[in-house]
C-alpha cells in the first residue's frame, strides 16, 4: 500500500479527499511550511501538494519517495532535476481550471470598465440616498462592443478567455510566445502594437525568463489612459511596482491582480500603495480555484497516484 502524504490541503478547501485516500493510506496536513518537510515525508511514497516547494535535499531525506504530485504552475518550485536524477517521478497536473481562470478574467474586466467598486461603495456609504438624483454619473465607463482585448499568453487559458470576449463583440490581439503554438483564429502582434491597441490586456503566460517584466512602465506609457490590466498569469509578468506607477500617475484606468511574487501578499506590497483602492482589484490567487475546478484536481490526483500503482 502506498504511504501518500498530502502536505497542503487547505487549499482545497472542504471537499471530500476520498478519490485521493482510496489509493493508499493518506495522511493529511492543513498546511506545512519548510520546516515540516523532513519529518512530514521521511517515510511516504508519494508527495501531494498544491503550493509547497520542495528541494533536492527534502527528497534526498525522504529515502522511500517514488512520487510528487502537484499542480502544474508549481512545478518551478519542485527540484524536477534532482527528481530525475533519483528516480522520482514528478507529476503536474494541467488543464483543470480554464474556465475558472477564463471567468474571473472576464469578471475582472466588467468590474473594473463598469465601475462596481465605485458604485457599490457609493450606495453602500449612504451617499447615493443622500443624493437626489435618480442616477449617478460622476464615473465614465465604456462600452466593451468594438474594443480591443489584448493577450499575452494564448493558451487553453487564453484562449478561453479570447472566446469569452469575443461574444461581447471584442477584437482579440495577442502577443506570440516563443514556446506557443500560433494561433489561427486571432491577430498575432508586436508587444509595442498589443500595448498601443489594447483596451483591456491580460496576462495568461507563466512567469519565464522570457516573460519576466515584461510588462513595465516604458510599455503601459504606450497605452490609453482609458485602459485597464489584467494578471491572472504568472507573477512578475507585470512588474508589480511599476503598476503601481501607472496607476497613481493616471497612465492606466485599472489593473486587477491575482498572483504576486510574494504569496501570501506581504503587508508592505506596492500594490498597498496605490491612491484610489476602486482602480485595482486584488484576489487571494483564487481564479483556479471554482469548486468544479477543485473538484476535478482530486479527481486527477487520485488518476496519477492510480497509474503510478499500475505501472510498478
Amino acid at each position: 500500500m502506498l504511504n501518500i502524504v498530502f502536505l497542503d490541503a487547505d487549499s482545497l478547501g472542504m471537499l471530500d479527499l476520498s478519490p485521493i485516500a482510496e489509493q493508499g493510506a493518506l495522511m493529511v496536513y492543513a498546511s506545512s511550511g519548510a520546516l515540516d518537510l523532513a519529518e512530514r515525508i521521511k517515510s511516504c511514497d508519494c508527495v501531494v501538494t498544491s503550493h509547497v516547494a520542495i528541494k533536492g535535499i527534502n527528497m534526498e531525506r525522504a529515502k522511500n519517495l517514488k512520487l510528487i504530485v502537484t499542480n502544474d504552475d508549481n512545478l518551478p518550485n519542485i527540484d524536477c532535476e534532482y527528481a530525475r536524477q533519483n528516480g522520482i517521478k514528478v507529476v503536474g497536473i494541467s488543464g483543470f481550471a480554464i474556465n475558472s481562470v477564463a471567468q474571473c478574467t472576464i469578471a475582472a474586466m466588467l468590474s473594473l470598465v463598469c465601475k462596481f467598486r465605485y458604485y457599490d461603495k457609493a450606495v453602500k456609504s449612504g451617499a447615493y440616498s443622500r443624493g437626489h438624483s435618480f442616477t449617478d454619473s460622476s464615473q465614465n465607463f465604456f462600452n466593451i462592443e468594438g474594443k480591443t482585448w489584448g493577450i499575452i499568453g494564448m493558451g487553453k487559458v487564453g484562449a478561453k478567455v479570447a472566446e469569452m470576449a469575443t461574444t461581447f463583440g471584442m477584437k482579440i490581439i495577442y502577443y506570440p510566445l516563443r514556446d506557443e503554438t500560433p494561433s489561427d483564429k486571432y491577430e498575432a502582434v508586436s508587444m509595442n502594437d498589443l500595448m498601443r491597441r489594447s483596451d483591456v490586456l491580460s496576462v495568461h503566460a507563466s512567469a519565464t525568463s522570457q516573460t519576466i517584466n515584461l510588462v513595465t512602465t516604458k510599455m503601459m506609457k504606450m497605452m490609453r489612459p482609458t485602459a485597464c490590466v489584467l494578471n491572472f498569469g504568472g507573477a512578475g509578468v507585470i512588474n508589480e511596482e511599476d503598476l503601481v506607477q501607472c496607476l497613481n500617475d493616471y497612465t492606466i484606468s485599472g489593473a486587477a491582480c491575482d498572483t504576486y511574487t510574494q504569496e501570501p501578499l506581504p503587508f508592505n506590497h506596492p500594490y498597498f500603495q496605490v491612491n484610489d483602492p476602486d482602480k485595482m482589484i486584488l484576489t487571494p490567487h483564487i481564479a483556479w480555484a471554482s469548486y468544479e475546478s477543485r473538484v476535478e484536481l482530486v479527481k486527477r490526483i487520485a488518476k496519477a497516484l492510480e497509474s503510478f500503482k499500475t505501472s510498478k
